[in-house]
């Protein structure tokens, strides 16, 4: 079965068919560009994110002929596993929010208090 038999099954023209072949190569070179400058960006810059590069890279893309928005972008770099990841807490987590706890009440304010931290321990 060739491309007009497909087409005829899918109920597209062979024009639709070409321009969207074409398109998805195109999204894929520039996928592959993208990925590339901002491998060489976090090779100087390993925490930059993805709007700053963004920003940054308007210039080189503009260049290129790639036309790239923002959530695009981050599609493109979800795709390439370049987005950064979070850091871990610098500290710990000490107490623990629960909200079947009861409410004590005072005439100025209302607090929940479990009494209890993450180790624990009481207060």
């Amino acid at each position: 079965m060739g491309v007009s038999g497909v087409c005829r099954k899918l109920g597209m023209s062979r024009q639709n068919y070409y321009a969207r072949r074409r398109q998805r190569q195109r999204r894929q070179v520039e996928g592959d560009l993208v990925a590339q400058l901002v491998r060489q960006e976090r090779a100087v810059q390993s925490r930059v994110g993805v709007r700053k590069l963004h920003r940054m890279l308007q210039e080189s893309l503009k260049q290129a002929g790639v036309t790239l928005g923002r959530d695009r972008m981050f599609a493109e770099l979800r795709t390439h596993d370049l987005l950064v990841q979070p850091l871990r807490r610098q500290w710990p987590q000490t107490t623990h929010y629960d909200p079947s706890l009861p409410v004590f009440t005072t005439k100025s304010k209302a607090w929940k208090s479990s009494g209890r931290t993450k180790f624990g321990w009481r207060i």
